[in-house]
């Protein structure tokens, strides 16, 4: 039939949304010349991950509730870390490159915005004739932006704009308030039951199993009001170690027979571990169906986001006194391998570091360690 096993490709992962207001900017600026594309100053963010994906997950739950463990990811060895950075440039030259310590919000943006962005603009284009071009992501168009900058508000900007095209005039007049509530509390109990039944549901998800055997529906944006009325927000969960229980009763049961162990105790100890660190992406493996010609076909497609690349794997050991060898793996560890390692390095090491034989070997009891 054609079918064969493939790994699907790699597409940019870009909303319906998105792709229209692309579309709709390269529309508007198809003639433009390259004297056109001089003027401009092109700006992002980006992060670079050293040892894991950040594959982002969105959970509901109130304040108090971040270590529940509904409201938890686990995680495996060789999670990591990484730099997130925002930069720009033009045409004549590169702008700054400026580290970002935690997350880009609109806070962090502004200063941004501020410290770096001015300069070069005015700089590169004193005649005031360059464009500032940035993703329009929610951090660059948030109000405190438009309220710093231009000193109104977005929705002020934009009522007024809105008069002003349909009545040729301006006034200051405020819009009536919104109308009563249309949860009451007793919506807010079955809506907090639905929440505490799965933490991971979209906001569509929720409004959809609230607006069953309901007399009144509501839409996603009551559902959003109504959920932070009742101290809910869309937050990322928490990474915990994936353990299981049998292990979680080792580690207790480790931990209470060595108590009362002292430093000098501990210094008799040496580590170890293997680890793998990812340079630009998650090794999670997808296969596919696929004939020879459907390579591009949006079913047989995997979208990326940024940051994707390779790893190496390594196993280590240390001590309080020193740090020993760092060994490269070539492919994976299993049992040959792990018995070849403790031949080689872990005996030579134990021996040189404590030759009256009163060192412990510590080892997290994974299956190739125990075969």
């Amino acid at each position: 039939m054609g079918y064969n096993s493939r790994r699907p490709h790699r597409v940019p992962l870009i909303s319906t949304t998105n792709r229209k207001k692309r579309l709709q900017f390269a529309q508007a600026h198809q003639n433009w010349t390259v004297e056109d594309w001089k003027n401009v100053a092109w700006s992002d963010e980006s992060r670079f991950l050293l040892r894991h994906s950040d594959g982002r997950v969105r959970i509901w739950r109130k304040q108090n509730e971040n270590m529940d463990p509904s409201c938890l990811v686990t995680t495996v060895q060789a999670g990591g870390g990484g730099v997130m950075v925002w930069g720009m440039f033009s045409w004549h030259t590169l702008g700054p490159l400026v580290p970002i310590g935690h997350r880009l919000n609109a806070t962090a943006y502004l200063s941004i915005v501020s410290d770096h962005v001015h300069p070069f603009m005015t700089t590169m284009y004193p005649s005031s004739d360059g464009y500032f071009q940035q993703d329009n992501a929610p951090c660059h168009k948030a109000r405190i932006i438009s309220t710093q900058l231009l000193g109104f508000s977005r929705t002020t900007i934009s009522r007024v704009y809105k008069e002003w095209c349909e009545k040729g005039k301006t006034s200051n007049m405020r819009q009536s308030c919104g109308r009563k509530c249309l949860v009451d509390a007793r919506g807010q109990r079955r809506m907090g039951r639905l929440i505490q039944a799965d933490r991971r549901a979209t906001l569509t998800e929720i409004t959809t199993r609230y607006n069953r055997g309901m007399q009144q529906s509501i839409c996603e944006a009551t559902t959003c009001t109504t959920l932070r009325r009742m101290g809910y927000n869309s937050r990322r969960p928490h990474w915990v170690p994936l353990i299981s229980t049998t292990n979680r009763k080792k580690r207790l049961q480790f931990a209470r027979a060595h108590q009362n162990w002292t430093v000098e105790d501990w210094k008799n100890v040496a580590w170890s571990d293997e680890s793998r660190f990812l340079l630009r992406h998650s090794d999670g493996r997808v296969r596919i169906w696929r004939k020879q010609n459907e390579n591009m076909d949006p079913s047989c497609l995997v979208t990326t986001v940024q940051a994707g690349g390779d790893g190496v794997m390594v196993w280590g050991m240390f001590s309080w006194h020193t740090l020993g060898p760092l060994v490269p793996i070539g492919h994976r560890l299993n049992a040959t391998a792990y018995l070849s390692i403790v031949s080689d390095h872990v005996h030579p090491f134990m021996t040189t570091m404590y030759p009256s034989s009163d060192g412990y070997f510590q080892q997290d009891n994974a299956p190739c360690h125990k075969a």
